[in-house]
């Protein structure tokens, strides 16, 4: 009998160390390592994609398979866009951008969701907002002309111009130019090649608007085919189209607007009487040659869109909690 119990006794503690030596550890926390896992996948997959011009907000829900070699497989797309143009869009490129990315996470399965801004929104910050330009091209070592960059901050300019007149003064300024990343509401991106007008991002905590200009664009010819830079006044037409969103303005299908997602020649603004000395110190605009490509419409805003981002600043002035009462 004592034998018997010996021997069971024997074989339940060889059991035990079979069992240690090929069981997987137990993962305590997977839920919080694959979000992180996903996380890290996502950050490289926004840095790879190059957002399309949508006319709506986007999220897309991505299910997706990480290799040993950090190579994204098998990816399933989920938005809420109805079927048509924009969702084949946002798959096409969503796509591109996951073949192209190489994550460093353990290989498995992984799931994380992406939302794009199209329409206007409001940032958790307050006007001014505080727009940091970086400097360097995102996809490219070549150094950026300071022309161009002057052409982004001129948009920061004339929308301040814009928002002065109109209100006499009254509010303050909706941009500042600040030098510090960290410090950004607003962060600004340039790239050798992107498509024109695109959407845009919001950072998960609202706090971080992140856009994207092309600065060059691609010239066909029999000797000089390439990519060029673009006119300095082409640079700030798009930079104004991405600021007045942010000023809770939504894109326009009307061709001539400074929210239409499309370059074109002159700036017009108009106070709400119809006449334009109040803000004709605005009306100052680059010309060239290139231009001709980007047509040849005239930009304009109309007072309704102006008296809508002098409600956003004046409800969300720093320092200030008061709604603004009615004009």
């Amino acid at each position: 009998m004592y034998k018997l119990l010996f021997c069971l006794l024997l074989l339940g503690t060889f059991a035990q160390q079979v069992w240690a030596q090929t069981s997987p550890p137990i993962e305590l926390n997977a839920t919080t390592t694959n979000a992180r896992h996903g996380e890290a996948v996502r950050q490289s997959v926004v840095e790879n994609w190059q957002l399309p011009r949508l006319m709506s907000d986007a999220t897309v829900r991505v299910r997706a398979t990480v290799l040993l070699s950090g190579a994204v497989v098998e990816p399933e797309l989920v938005s809420e866009l109805p079927p048509g143009p924009e969702l084949e869009e946002v798959r096409r490129s969503l796509n591109e951008a996951i073949g192209r990315t190489v994550a460093a996470v353990p290989p498995g399965p992984i799931e994380f969701t992406i939302t794009v801004r199209s329409g206007g929104a409001y940032l958790e910050g307050c006007f001014p907002l505080k727009v940091y330009v970086d400097p360097r091209l995102q996809d490219s070592p070549e150094p950026v002309p300071s022309v161009l960059l002057e052409a982004i901050a001129k948009s920061t300019e004339r929308w301040n111009r814009l928002m002065a007149g109109f209100t006499r003064r009254a509010a303050s300024e909706p941009f500042v130019m600040v030098g510090d990343p960290e410090a950004a509401d607003v962060r600004v991106e340039t790239y050798e090649q992107y498509p024109d007008f695109s959407s845009y991002l919001v950072s998960d905590d609202s706090r971080l608007a992140v856009v994207r200009l092309p600065l060059k664009q691609r010239r066909e010819g029999l000797f000089a085919a390439g990519y060029r830079w673009r006119h300095p006044e082409v640079i700030t037409q798009q930079a104004m189209f991405q600021l007045g969103r942010l000023l809770g303005l939504d894109p326009t299908a009307v061709p001539n607007n400074v929210l239409f997602p499309g370059a074109s020649y002159a700036l017009e603004a108009r106070s709400i009487n119809g006449s334009t000395e109040l803000l004709h110190s605005v009306v100052v605009l680059g010309n060239g040659p290139d231009l001709s490509e980007e047509g040849r419409t005239a930009r304009t805003i109309i007072p309704q869109q102006l008296r809508s981002a002098e409600v956003m600043m004046r409800m969300h002035s720093c320092g200030q909690t008061a709604g603004l009462p009615p004009r």
